[in-house]
């Protein structure tokens, strides 16, 4: 299945219940991780979330030098001059948007399905999550 590098990030953050701002990381949830399952619904979600974490670390790579290109270094941090905003927005969302196969039945075969959350007992959503398993 082809996701948008957005849609990795946001599946990434579902499955770990954090979001990230700036360096610093701020839980916001349990995430579908932390929830109980059968071991092998949660080995599954292991392997995908390996997939995930590799890619929000390259994802991080590649921002940084955006930052890099488009900006300078003042004060120990990066400022991009309001004449470079417009090129490093579309750079950045360019990246964001970019596909990346996630070959669903690689990590988990046909075994795992929607239904197989079901015993899952959470109060929170997890909208990227549920259209990829949804998706095979």
């Amino acid at each position: 299945m082809n996701l948008k590098l957005h849609e990795v990030i946001a599946l990434y953050y579902e499955l770990n219940g954090v979001t990230r701002q700036g360096e610093s990381t701020e839980v916001l949830s349990q995430g579908m991780l932390k929830q109980k399952m059968s071991l092998k619904t949660k080995v599954y979600l292991q392997r995908l979330n390996k997939v995930v974490s590799e890619e929000l670390k390259l994802y991080e790579e590649a921002k940084s030098e955006l930052f890099k290109k488009h900006g300078e270094e003042k004060e120990g941090m990066i400022e991009i001059a309001s004449e470079k905003v417009a090129d490093f927005n579309k750079e950045h969302f360019d990246l964001l948007t970019a596909e990346k196969e996630i070959n669903v039945s690689e990590l988990w075969g046909a075994d795992l399905k929607l239904e197989h959350l079901e015993s899952v007992e959470t109060d929170e959503y997890y909208p990227a999550l549920f259209s990829l398993i949804d998706s095979k």
